[in-house]
């Protein structure tokens, strides 16, 4: 009689999974697919946001170092000898009283050393085609038929009438011009505006792209006469 302990052999089995496992399984990745879909929809937004911040404020300044660099030199008063006109600000073209914000200045700034030579007087101007504000070329808007929406600060050169746009973007939202009570400084208020890519709003019904805004105001002081 064989009396040995039998040994049983174990035999491991490989188990395919089963339909509520891999559902389980499928579900778990569709929620770690959407998101981080969205951590990188977010990430891209932040960056465009930043970027969009960025320019406008860069362009902001240096819009406004451009004409300071200018106007501090401007003649406070008149001076019928050397052909020279105070410092003005005009709305749309028409003259306004001192301390009432309009869209354009004129003046003239001394072209030698002694101040007796004097420049043709030099226009700062606001022209914008965005009518509704919203950043974007709309049909319509397009008056100069350049295919790019035109919100800027030119300068004009009234001895030839040669123009210059003042800054590298094309993002100026608003600005105004206001001499105080004295005209002896000059406040320039200005706001630039730029799309934010990858972001939209629903506003009024319509798909809007979202804007980042920077705003910065200068105050001038005016030292410089042309009297002799």
């Amino acid at each position: 009689m064989n009396n040995q302990p039998k040994i049983k052999s174990i035999v491991d089995r490989t188990h395919g999974f089963t339909l509520i496992e891999l559902s389980v399984s499928m579900g778990l990745l569709a929620v770690i697919a959407v998101l981080a879909f969205t951590a990188l929809g977010g990430a891209a937004r932040t960056v465009s946001t930043s970027n969009a911040w960025s320019d406008s404020i860069t362009n902001v300044h240096q819009i406004l170092m451009t004409m300071t660099s200018e106007l501090e030199m401007a003649s406070t008063d008149e001076n019928p000898v050397l052909n020279v006109v105070a410092i003005a600000v005009t709305l749309d073209g028409e003259p306004v009283a001192a301390g009432i914000p309009g869209n354009e200045v004129t003046f003239q700034i001394p072209v030698d050393a002694q101040g007796t030579v004097w420049s043709q007087p030099i226009l700062f101007r606001y022209i914008t085609e965005d009518d509704n504000g919203n950043g974007l070329l709309d049909s319509g808007e397009d008056d100069d038929g350049d295919d790019v929406l035109s919100r800027r600060i030119i300068r004009v050169d009234t001895s030839d009438g040669s123009t210059t746009v003042i800054g590298s973007a094309n993002n100026v939202s608003n600005v105004t011009f206001q001499l105080d009570a004295a005209g002896d400084a000059l406040t320039i208020a200005l706001q630039a505006n730029t799309a934010i890519a990858n972001t939209r709003r629903i506003e009024d019904g319509d798909v809007q792209t979202n804007l980042a805004s920077s705003t910065a105001t200068r105050r001038i002081y005016l030292s410089n006469t042309s009297a002799q």
